[in-house]
């Protein structure tokens, strides 16, 4: 049966896809960079060029570069704005090596454009961000279609990681759909709500069977709704009061304010 919550002192904002779109011209490039290369380089990929949200592309890791990979964001991706698609990161199943991307250690990042993330390794961990928020990881939620589903998928034995640094905007400011989901746990140090005024609100769903682990972090906009929460399958862990809050009915759509439970939630 289903448990609805009024959201009190917790707010959850996630938006997430399973489902794929297939666009003409789409071009999966894989990475072949040394560790420490910047991802928005084209010659760190092959083919040689860069991910584009024009066409949906796939920056991928595949286990063309051995070992464990911590990789900057420093030149920016074509086509990343209002309009555009949206670029897929994916680890493929013959990645070994843990796959860490940040912002350069002197400035944020460029903004790019994302549609969604797998990690389909057996064990390793997407890192996406660090703790400090001095120099942020620009991230943007394409193609700004209301109601867009954004899946996150993690398979991998060890957590991925979503961090504090990662500073979501909601591309055309319209509500989206954060979907966590796979058989590996997430590890989400961010409140998920987007830093860009009158945007939203994100909604935030765990489809299971993993689970997920969710702490206050990042930098958002107070005035940015969140909701509503869903709990499809696996363990909603919130730890730290702020994360589902009650939000005037007012300022967002009837049903926001609440928490559908069907699998576990842990405060």
């Amino acid at each position: 049966m289903k448990n609805k919550l009024t959201m009190l002192k917790l707010i959850t904002v996630v938006c997430g896809t399973f489902a794929t779109t297939a666009l003409f011209g789409q071009t999966i490039y894989t990475w072949s960079g040394t560790n420490g290369g910047d991802i928005g380089r084209a010659t760190n990929w092959t083919p040689n060029g860069q991910p584009s949200g024009a066409s949906q592309d796939t920056a991928q890791w595949d286990g063309v570069v051995p070992g464990d990979l911590t990789l900057i964001y420093a030149t920016g991706w074509p086509s990343t704005g209002f309009g555009t698609a949206g670029v897929n990161l994916n680890l493929t199943s013959n990645q070994v090596g843990n796959v860490t991307i940040t912002a350069p250690s002197t400035a944020d990042s460029p903004a790019a454009g994302i549609f969604g993330i797998t990690n389909d390794s057996a064990t390793a961990i997407l890192h996406l961000g660090q703790t400090s928020t001095a120099h942020q990881l620009m991230f943007a939620t394409r193609p700004g279609n209301a109601g867009t589903v954004h899946g996150f998928v993690n398979n991998s034995a060890n957590a991925a990681i979503m961090d504090s640094s990662v500073n979501w905007v909601a591309g055309g400011g319209v509500a989206c759909v954060m979907e966590f989901g796979g058989s590996g746990d997430w590890i989400v140090n961010h409140n998920l709500r987007d830093n860009n005024s009158g945007a939203g609100p994100v909604s935030v769903t765990l489809d299971g069977p993993g689970s997920m682990i969710w702490s206050p972090g990042g930098v958002w906009l107070a005035s940015d709704p969140l909701g509503p929460i869903v709990i499809n399958g696996g363990i909603m862990t919130l730890k730290g009061a702020g994360l589902a809050p009650f939000i005037n009915p007012a300022t967002v759509p009837a049903g926001n304010n609440t928490i559908t439970n069907l699998g576990t939630l842990k405060y």
